[in-house]
């Protein structure tokens, strides 16, 4: 994972903001797709952000731990 003053300049993020951890799922691939560089994932919008559901999320995706 880079840190953001390590990226190169413009970087683009992807705002999630959904209810659920399936919607905030596929949100991120969109975002991913889309070419975001980062994701911000606003965990107070989801209806629940346990232990699982926040792991759900991270798991869903390699691209967090592949760039």
């Amino acid at each position: 994972m880079k840190k953001i003053s390590e990226s190169e300049s413009p970087v683009l993020a992807g705002v999630v903001r959904e209810g659920t951890a399936r919607a905030a799922i596929a949100e991120i691939k969109n975002c991913m797709h889309d070419g975001a560089g980062m994701i911000d994932l606003h965990m107070s919008c989801l209806e629940s952000a346990d232990t699982n559901q926040l792991r759900e999320i991270i798991n869903s995706s390699n691209y967090l731990f592949s760039h």
